[in-house]
């Protein structure tokens, strides 16, 4: 008996032993991670230090993105030596709610903020009235605000950031944000029961990294010229939008690219800057009383790059891509002698026709392209056949992105040749079945132009990475189209533009000889069923001088113009009024 009770304490003595080291165990093996996090977390102070996000400059030495000081106010409660002082007089300062104040103080938080988005000559008055006895409770930290001095000034293109996150959107500020933004740095120290640092602990510093600096092909001085002309063009033609873009033919790079309506960065939660007597947002509140906000629905569609973003029908200048092809593929000379003697075409039951339905008569490439000749156009495009029009569309880069260096490029649509119906082809041959991009659309004459070498768009010019300034090298993506092939569309496109009085060229008539261009007025597809909407158009022109050795290769582009139904009456005007001051600007003499 005495034996077994012996035996049944050890037994006990066994397990509470067994006990003890397991849970000794656990607590200096298992969960000893855990405590280190707990007791660094307790007794360790860490304060990130905020870097500076890069700025983005124009060609020209224009600050088109820059940062400007800001403070964060924070009270410090252990230093308030007046209580009902401090919230009678510091708290309006910053017009910081009282009770709110209260409800912090009472959950036992000793430091919090009481102010944000302070200006340096904001925090020097309010630093004036402060008192010898709150002056030691309030502390001000140096923070930066995202400004854009020139306000509307290239908005789509560059984008904004969101104050509360430092994120950028859209543009160049989504594109490289990354890039733009740097790396914040870091404070390690210890820290006491009331989490303020230790002063004499020992700290650990990691600076912070800047952001890159970005300076863009684009001019600033020139932007400016021609978002004043697109927006008086848009209001004079009485249409929905507008945009310009302008390329270096030979090495690809933007020095021009606007939208209309445009927003203001620095206040982008407005949207869009409207004339509401001339637009189709005039039925919004926000066009009754210009107080008032835009309906938040319509506000992605203000900051949306147009030029790369809308992807549209551009009808007649794709013809472009059709005498191309037939002619790259020797199914044509330049003599080679069309005939339409009835002003339409039949594709197996179905119809094309004429924009006026009227026969054009005998045509040879050149005409076709004058008289834009959708007649003419099928014609052609039966001799390339589908699968050679697919092959040299996407050559030209219809249907994928061309890889500019901005936020919202879409790709266009190309359908694949095996769908295609026999009035397909006819209607691709003058651009009513395809989908793209006027940056798409400029990149055919701009691979014409530069004796077809298609080049990419880019439109940064440099990045400063780690103190070294980075240069973009131009990229050519390939030869799309033999010298010769190119040489000859010149020739034609410059016809076009010196055969036609009724191109509105008004502005250019001593230039006319050198400029090689095409217009395009497409109708729009109706949404919810197949067909074209009446009464409306897509007005496109796009053209490159001086022909024989271009400088500039420009496209304009109408949405929903209501003052004309063509092109050459609409856009044309607009393309004249800007390239104007283009030959002024690259000091191109009269021929």
């Amino acid at each position: 008996m005495r034996n077994t009770r012996i035996f049944v304490i050890c037994i006990c003595i066994a397990v509470v032993a067994v006990s003890i080291i397991y849970r000794l165990y656990q607590l200096q093996i298992n969960d000893n991670i855990s405590f280190q996090i707990l007791a660094n977390s307790e007794q360790k102070y860490s304060t990130s230090i905020s870097t500076s996000r890069g700025i983005i400059k124009s060609s020209d030495g224009i600050e088109l993105a820059i940062n400007i000081p800001q403070y964060d106010a924070y009270v410090y409660i252990p230093n308030i030596t007046n209580l009902q002082s401090f919230e009678q007089n510091v708290l309006p300062l910053f017009s910081f709610d009282k009770a709110l104040f209260e409800k912090q103080k009472n959950q036992g938080l000793q430091y919090f903020q009481i102010g944000t988005g302070i200006s340096p000559n904001q925090k020097s008055a309010i630093e004036a009235k402060l008192t010898n006895t709150n002056t030691n409770s309030v502390q001000f930290i140096l923070t930066q605000k995202r400004s854009y001095p020139n306000n509307t000034l290239l908005s789509q293109v560059l984008g904004f950031v969101y104050p509360s996150s430092g994120e950028g959107q859209y543009g160049i500020e989504q594109y490289f944000d990354g890039d733009l933004k740097g790396v914040d740095g870091n404070l390690f120290g210890n820290k006491d029961q009331f989490g303020n640092p230790i002063v004499n602990s020992n700290f650990n510093f990691i600076p912070p990294s800047i952001g890159e600096d970005i300076t863009l092909t684009v001019d600033a001085h020139l932007q400016k010229i021609i978002e004043t002309k697109l927006a008086y063009w848009v209001d004079n033609q009485e249409a929905d939008s507008g945009s310009v873009i302008v390329m270096d033919p030979k090495s690809g790079a933007i020095i021009a690219m606007a939208n209309y309506p445009t927003f203001d960065p620095n206040t982008y939660y407005n949207g869009y800057i409207l004339d509401c007597n001339n637009y189709v947002f005039a039925k919004q509140d926000a066009c009754k009383d210009p107080t008032k906000k835009l309906d938040p629905s319509l506000l992605q569609s203000s900051f949306e790059n147009q030029a790369i973003s809308n992807v549209y029908e551009p009808g007649s200048v794709m013809k472009a891509i059709t005498a191309a092809a037939a002619l790259e593929e020797k199914k044509i000379t330049p003599d080679t002698i069309f005939n339409d003697s009835s002003g339409y075409y039949e594709a197996n039951t179905k119809y094309v026709y004429n924009f006026n339905k009227q026969p054009d008569g005998k045509m040879n490439m050149a005409e076709i392209l004058k008289k834009s000749s959708n007649v003419g156009a099928s014609m052609v495009a039966q001799l390339v056949g589908k699968d050679l029009l697919v092959k040299y569309t996407k050559a030209f880069g219809i249907g994928t992105l061309t890889g500019i260096t901005l936020q919202g490029e879409q790709t266009g649509l190309v359908p694949d040749p095996g769908t295609w119906a026999d009035i397909d082809l006819a209607t691709a041959s003058f651009g009513q079945f395809y989908g793209a991009t006027s940056l798409q659309v400029i990149g055919i004459y701009q691979t014409i132009a530069n004796k077809g070498i298609r080049m990419q768009p880019y439109i940064v010019k440099s990045v400063v990475k780690d103190s070294q300034e980075q240069d973009t090298k131009p990229v050519a993506i390939g030869r799309v189209i033999s010298t010769d092939t190119a040489s000859k569309l010149t020739d034609m496109l410059t016809y076009a533009t010196t055969g036609e009085p009724a191109y509105g060229l008004r502005f250019l008539k001593q230039y006319m000889p050198e400029i090689a261009s095409k217009t395009g007025s497409a109708q729009v597809p109706l949404s919810n069923k197949a067909g074209y909407a009446d009464g409306i158009i897509n007005a496109t022109y796009v053209g490159y001088a001086p022909a024989k050795d271009p400088k500039f290769v420009m496209l304009v582009m109408l949405k929903y113009p209501r003052a004309g139904l063509y092109a050459a009456t609409t856009a044309v005007p607009l393309w004249a009024d800007i390239a104007k001051e283009l030959f002024l600007y690259y000091k191109i003499p009269p021929q």
